[in-house]
């Protein structure tokens, strides 16, 4: 049985995927970037071709859960849906937080093509090292990645015309609205009481404006450039209206204001 190409079939029952989405999932099987995981979060197999039905299940998977770290690889679905979302083109610069197995790196690499860039965080020594060794096996010279905070790093590396996260935080960093290009396009992970939502975001030169909002379940960012967060921004869970977000200081403040640690969420 084919399980990558059965496992495709079900996500374009699910979602409406692209063309360049599907071919890039076709070039990298899942099962590629697995060395060892956990389907239920309590046993552990091996990438092995025995267990091709859970590699090819539509399920996140454990890779690592040490010391309060965690990382996963996504639902296949849902990260294919991302990057659809995400819209990567030819020669794009791209970066992602939270490498995981490498898939999604590997994947935005083959859709930015030679020309383009994807650079990668990881902040799990393990889980950056198996990483590393996964990509190894495709030739995708324009993929880097690094072991450590990328919100401490990325600021360094500022122009993309692309951001994704792969684990999610209680608030949105500042620096994010300085790395991104205006016209530009993030995917942000908000993490609230009342669940976790995707933020599809595009920068207009003043703020961003989010394009798509979607329920999800990611698990939590980890490092030091997280700091502290004040506000409980479940209101940006339940409301149905339009959402801007805007840099402290660069909008008044007034009504269906919520007022994060770096940043404005406005709803209309």
């Amino acid at each position: 049985m084919d399980y990558q190409a059965e496992l495709l079939r079900e996500v374009k029952h699910k979602y409406s995927i692209s063309k360049e989405v599907c071919q890039a999932y076709q070039a990298l099987p899942r099962h590629k970037f697995l060395t060892k995981f956990s389907p239920d979060n309590v046993s552990w197999l091996s990438a092995t071709p025995e267990n091709l039905p859970f590699i090819y299940g539509d399920n996140s998977l454990l890779l690592y859960q040490r010391q309060g770290q965690v990382a996963t690889i996504s639902q296949p679905s849902f990260a294919l849906r991302m990057l659809d979302l995400l819209d990567l083109k030819p020669e794009m610069r791209a970066f992602e937080v939270g490498t995981g197995s490498g898939w999604n790196a590997a994947l935005m690499g083959y859709l930015v093509g030679r020309r383009g860039q994807v650079k990668s965080w990881e902040i799990i020594p393990t889980v950056f090292h198996q990483a590393k060794i996964h990509l190894e096996k495709f030739d995708l010279p324009q993929v880097e990645i690094y072991q450590g905070d990328g919100l401490l790093e990325i600021w360094e590396e500022k122009e993309f015309d692309r951001g994704i996260f792969t684990a999610g935080a209680w608030d949105m960093p500042g620096i994010l609205f300085d790395v991104i290009k205006e016209g530009g396009k993030l995917l942000f992970v908000l993490k609230t009481t009342r669940g976790d939502l995707v933020l599809a975001m595009e920068k207009f030169s003043d703020h961003f404006r989010v394009y798509e909002k979607i329920p999800c379940k990611f698990v939590a960012l980890s490092g030091p450039s997280l700091g502290v967060y004040f506000n409980d921004l479940s209101e940006i869970y339940r409301t149905k209206g339009e959402i801007s977000i805007w840099p402290q200081g660069t909008m008044g403040l007034g009504a269906n204001v919520i007022i994060g640690r770096d940043m404005i969420f406005k709803i209309d």
